[in-house]
């Protein structure tokens, strides 16, 4: 008998995994369920539990209820605008570290013909940030305005482009000094799918600075420079030095 009970309860909890979160939720409490109980879910619908006990949602919950718990919940789980900046910025810090350690000699570098070299993907990335941070406020890139960027960029050398990368660090903040935590989290539509402004500042700014310095440091890897490691690419620093 104890073992039908428990199997009569996986097969209970292997159903809430497979029902959408706000039916999973319902179901749940019509059960009794509770944050302190509710083992058979996962981290985050323990956690809409325990947001639908604060906020007071019943078994009986009704679909603009249940909007406003799916509101709440990126409220809850969404950066801040200040740890926003803090993120861009640190970013920055990493990118311009591992400038430093470019030798001239090598900033034609490609892996493959295809491949941006080293100046040029320096370049890139002294645009990509700030042109979709901006990018985030109506959806849309303005085309004419980031050719003209893309063409000026394309004369700097490597002093002036690192000197521009190096701008970034104020302007993130000035870009989003003014927005609150409210504006962050509106709504656009991005080449048709509908999204948040902070997690289209996430996505493509904070995830792309991480996808090409990582671009950045193989190629330094690539050029010779063996002792960079896990310390340069992840914290913007040199490894202490072996005892």
């Amino acid at each position: 008998m104890k073992g039908e009970r428990r199997s009569r309860k996986f097969r209970t909890r292997r159903r809430h995994c497979r029902l959408a979160p706000g039916v999973r939720l319902v179901n749940a409490r019509a059960e009794g369920l509770t944050s302190g109980s509710a083992r058979g879910l996962d981290r985050r619908e323990a956690v809409r539990l325990t947001v639908a006990e604060g906020a007071g949602l019943t078994a009986g919950a009704t679909c603009p209820q249940m909007s406003s718990l799916r509101h709440l919940m990126e409220a809850i789980m969404a950066l801040s605008k200040s740890e926003l900046i803090a993120s861009l910025q640190n970013e920055v810090h990493i990118l311009l570290h591992l400038a430093s350690k470019i030798d001239r000699t090598q900033l034609d570098y490609r892996p493959t013909p295809k491949q941006r070299s080293t100046i040029e993907l320096l370049r890139y990335l002294s645009l990509l940030g700030p042109m979709l941070v901006e990018a985030a406020e109506s959806g849309a890139v303005d085309n004419a305005a980031a050719k003209t960027a893309i063409d000026t960029a394309a004369t700097w050398d490597v002093d002036q482009t690192v000197a521009e990368i190096a701008k970034h660090e104020h302007l993130y903040e000035s870009l989003l000094a003014g927005v609150s935590d409210a504006y962050l989290r509106g709504e656009i539509e991005v080449n048709g799918t509908r999204t948040t402004r902070g997690a289209f500042i996430v996505k493509w700014v904070l995830c792309g600075y991480a996808a090409y310095r990582t671009q950045l440091f193989l190629y330094l890897k690539a050029c010779g420079r063996e002792e960079l490691g896990s310390s340069n690419l992840w914290f913007g620093v040199d490894a202490p030095a072996a005892a």
